[in-house]
């Protein structure tokens, strides 16, 4: 009869698709200079699709960053926020950051497919000729 109590608790454990609940949804990827990345194969996190990452920088130092997201859920809106972060070599230490854009909130309603594009100057006065950055998002 122990057994059985104890079996009991993993059977239902390991059973369950998710047995700690949903999860956020959130997604990174990380790149290496200008461009435009995953064009015809999306990063997928949950019911929430990123393609066509674009990164680049103007001479002028500007960053632009560029994504298209899609919710392919058919009843829930996610609220996300998207962030990047440009460092001057692949071990994208936290603190080294050249530039940084966070907090780009937007909401994604079912079914919709959203371009979002953000442009900021950045205390650059001309476009590194190599950089690494890495690029995340995540519900809100």
């Amino acid at each position: 009869m122990r057994w059985l109590i104890c079996i009991i608790p993993l059977f239902v454990f390991l059973a369950c698709d998710n047995p700690l609940g949903p999860q956020p949804i959130s997604g990174t990827f990380d790149g290496k200079n200008g461009g435009v990345f995953i064009p015809g194969d999306p990063v997928i996190t949950g019911s929430v699709r990123a393609s066509n990452i674009s990164v680049s920088f103007s001479s002028g130092g500007t960053l632009s960053v560029s994504a298209i997201f899609q919710n392919v859920s058919r009843t829930i809106t996610f609220p996300l926020n998207m962030n990047i972060n440009i460092f001057p070599d692949d071990s994208r230490t936290s603190g080294t950051e050249l530039a940084s854009i966070s907090n780009i909130d937007f909401d994604l309603a079912p079914l919709e497919n959203e371009f979002v594009h953000y442009n900021r100057q950045t205390p650059l006065t001309s476009a590194p000729t190599e950089f690494y950055w890495t690029f995340s998002w995540g519900e809100r």
